[in-house]
């Protein structure tokens, strides 16, 4: 039996099948679906959907500093992409497995950063990857301070982490993410939110330096 869709442009979408087709780390699930178009033609789409579950993500700022606390990870499909080590700068963050967005970023900043910090602003919830993904991040924002550090960081060998925490001013940190090949989307988001709403000081006029004389 159909599934239908009874808002926005999804009232003329109706689901028909769906059927996982591979699952491990991710689950990938094909669903068969009849689309009407405007013009009122009907047609029977495809289309595969990787479930992961959500996940949140938390930029540190240290007003007294003017400083952000990043992570360097290793990400396989950076490392692919021509990324030196495959590592990537990123604002810290991990999945929900169904525990509180709020929670689960104030617990991964710690992991990862070894700051401690209990109130996180909530600044945006977003697909990233629509067209592919499930997957919803929730971006939160918090101020951090010396005072705050609990630990070293880097995140639990456990769970196959071992990951650089860096700690930079805010011009260093914005001109260190777009010299990478490829930079990380969330983090590169949550800087420009946070800028655009005040709550950290740059980065400003910042000349990025270009490779090869460009």
């Amino acid at each position: 039996m159909g599934v239908q869709v009874s808002e926005g442009a999804g009232s003329r979408v109706e689901i028909s099948h769906s059927e996982v087709v591979h699952e491990d780390w991710v689950t990938l699930r094909k669903y068969t679906l009849d689309y009407q178009f405007r013009n009122g033609e009907k047609h029977r789409l495809e289309r595969l959907v990787a479930g992961r579950g959500d996940r949140a993500v938390a930029l540190l700022y240290c007003r007294l500093r003017n400083t952000v606390v990043l992570t360097g990870q290793f990400r396989l499909p950076a490392l692919l992409d021509g990324a030196p080590g495959g590592t990537l700068l990123e604002a810290p963050g991990g999945l929900l497995d169904g525990a509180d967005a709020h929670e689960v970023a104030c617990r991964e900043a710690e992991e990862e950063t070894g700051y401690r910090v209990s109130r996180l602003r909530h600044l945006l919830t977003t697909y990233m990857n629509p067209q592919l993904s499930d997957e919803r991040l929730h971006l939160f924002f918090g101020d951090y301070s010396p005072a705050d550090k609990v630990s070293d960081g880097g995140g639990l060998a456990s769970e196959g982490e071992e990951n650089e925490v860096l700690e930079m001013s805010v011009d260093v940190a914005f001109v260190e993410l777009m010299r990478q090949p490829v930079v990380d989307g969330k983090t590169m988001l949550l800087f420009l939110m946070a800028q655009r709403l005040g709550l950290i000081t740059g980065p400003g006029d910042v000349i990025i330096p270009k490779e090869n004389g460009e």
